[in-house]
């Protein structure tokens, strides 16, 4: 859904917003197309489109010798294929439909995708973990639109419904913003991140440009952060692909940028749940959407002001860049945090264990056994990981085990256990001694 958005955001935005389709702006002539500088007088006003641009979910269906938990109930493929059909809007006879050997298109970039790469997932229900076999539900931009244009919200008529009733999982989710007439170039961002004025988490950032030998065509620019296993934020210019695509825009745009942040794997989940927990604040208030966006875009980047020369030497602390702020209009910077239950955390963790160290510990059992060097690797990775545990850690494992209706683990309790490889590490070295390996002026001798 594109959400035009004109109001000032400094604290979260009331009234109606005012749905678009998607901005492929046609008509009359592209006076500024081609470039990235907008006009100097600004004689157009500023606008600026919330919306999700793609979508992929997936979800487990039943098969017929599946075991499942009591209260933990799943389709089987052709009623979960059913379900979607009507959530998607396509009616009885569903339009373009295309099957080929895994994959269901139905048209404009929507398809049910059957045994992926990862046509297995993993899920969590009352603090059971299991294997269910699962498909994929993709939206590229084009099925948002189509979508949008049978009167469906993104959120509202396909998210939600397919977190709450059918146990999804988000694998991405492209969250972007398209700022039409701004006051500044892709160019004036570039040039405050190589002079320092930006604050961010990202580590790099890497300029993009195309262009067409054949067609003498310039295609693009733009600055891409990020990488796929988390968060990936593309800033790039609409005019130019629009022109290099032959499509006019409106007399009264003189510049387009757009801002899509793109959302993987846990990041994309949390996205989802963030906006389940909002569900009714958001059916109040759909100007809140074009809000939220604009604190997530403002928490992945905030460029300072490169004029300002006070003594503060922490750049957090800089003031905001005017025309930053203009565009964004909110107070407030928000950053999209893993939110899913604890039990599933610990479960990822020793699935990523289980899936990546198993052969790296059967390689440590073998070096501990045979090569003497390595007798005490074991217990020395122990007490270096005591020394590195925080108290977070601690108390993420204690809700853990209350969730799970299990006593916390005590101070006294992980000093036990800690003194336990100590002694095990000293055992070690006394045996070293007697074995005549070590004489008792060595200094790693603990005696």
């Amino acid at each position: 859904m594109l959400i035009e958005n004109k109001k000032n955001h400094s604290s979260p935005p009331k009234g109606k917003v005012e749905k678009r389709k998607d901005a492929e702006m046609k008509n009359v002539s592209a006076s500024g197309v081609g470039y990235s500088i907008p006009h100097p007088t600004n004689a157009f006003l500023m606008k600026t489109n919330t919306f999700f641009d793609y979508l992929k979910l997936t979800i487990p269906y039943k098969k017929e010798d599946a075991k499942l938990p009591l209260g933990f109930e799943i389709y089987t493929f052709q009623r979960l294929k059913a379900i979607l059909e009507v959530l998607l809007k396509l009616g009885d006879n569903p339009p373009q439909e295309r099957v080929t050997e895994n994959v269901i298109s139905y048209g404009n970039e929507t398809r049910i995708i059957i045994n992926g790469r990862n046509s297995k997932g993993k899920f969590v229900y009352k603090d059971e973990v299991f294997e269910l076999d699962t498909i994929i539900l993709e939206l590229k931009g084009q099925g948002c639109r189509a979508f949008e244009e049978r009167n469906g919200h993104v959120l509202f008529d396909l998210v939600f419904p397919c977190y709450e009733r059918l146990y999804a999982r988000s694998g991405r989710v492209d969250f972007d913003i398209d700022l039409i007439n701004g006051k500044f170039t892709i160019q004036k961002l570039k040039q405050l991140v190589l002079n320092g004025y930006l604050v961010t988490n990202f580590k790099k950032m890497k300029p993009v440009e195309e262009y067409d030998i054949q067609k003498g065509l310039y295609l693009g620019e733009g600055l891409y952060f990020g990488s796929k296993s988390n968060i990936e934020l593309l800033i790039y210019n609409k005019t130019l692909e629009f022109a290099s695509r032959n499509i006019e825009v409106e007399n009264q745009v003189e510049s387009y940028l757009r801002f899509e942040m793109r959302f993987y794997h846990e990041r994309a989940d949390a996205l989802c749940l963030r906006f389940l927990k909002m569900k009714n604040s958001l059916k109040q208030n759909e100007d809140m959407l074009a809000y939220e966006a604009s604190s997530i875009l403002f928490g992945l980047l905030d460029f300072k002001d490169s004029e300002y020369r006070g003594k503060n030497e922490q750049k957090c602390r800089w003031p905001t860049w005017s025309l930053w702020k203009e565009f964004l209009d909110v107070a407030s910077k928000s950053k999209v945090v893993n939110q899913l239950r604890l039990e599933k955390n610990i479960s990822t963790m020793l699935e990523w264990q289980e899936k990546c160290l198993s052969r790296q510990e059967v390689i440590q059992l073998l070096s501990t056994i045979f090569d003497p060097e390595y007798k005490n690797f074991y217990s020395d990775l122990i007490l270096k990981g005591f020394e590195k545990l925080k108290p977070t850690d601690i108390a993420m494992f204690n809700k853990h085990l209350e969730k799970k209706g299990l006593p916390p683990v005590t101070r006294e309790q992980l000093e036990s256990i800690k003194s336990g490889y100590v002694k095990t590490k000293e055992m070690a070295e006394y045996e070293r001694y007697l074995n005549g390996e070590a004489d008792a002026t060595d200094d790693e001798l603990p005696f």
